[in-house]
């Protein structure tokens, strides 16, 4: 339990708001999706398991990709036009919510390493 603590005391949480706020809206979207779909009620069962679980780790999957952001740019200030920088944004998202289950550990490690 106190590992637990520690991890979460670990995150901003303006972090983890906005970011359970991003999963929140991907879920919905995918639960709609599936809901218009014809497939099998067992099929759309695990499909919304499967998200629901990448959004209760998405925020430490994000994390991953911000510190790997952050070692590889630094303080460097790039200018985008916003033509590109929010389609890439928004898919960079989507990828990360996806393979939320497989990158989060990490993200979960690097914080208790970090608060230890």
């Amino acid at each position: 339990m106190q590992s637990f603590k520690r991890i979460l005391g670990g995150v901003n949480a303006r972090y983890m708001v906005r970011a359970y706020l991003i999963g929140a809206l991907f879920l919905a979207l995918i639960i709609y999706t599936v809901m218009q779909g014809n497939k099998a009620a067992a099929g759309s069962a695990g499909t919304i398991a499967y998200f629901s679980l990448c959004l209760v780790v998405f925020p430490f999957a994000k994390l991953v990709w911000d510190e790997l952001k952050a070692l590889v740019l630094g303080d460097t200030f790039l200018i985008l036009p916003m033509i590109l920088l929010y389609p890439a944004k928004l898919l960079i998202n989507v990828v990360l919510f996806s393979f939320a289950v497989f990158i989060a550990p990490f993200g979960v490690a690097y914080i208790w390493y970090q608060t230890k």
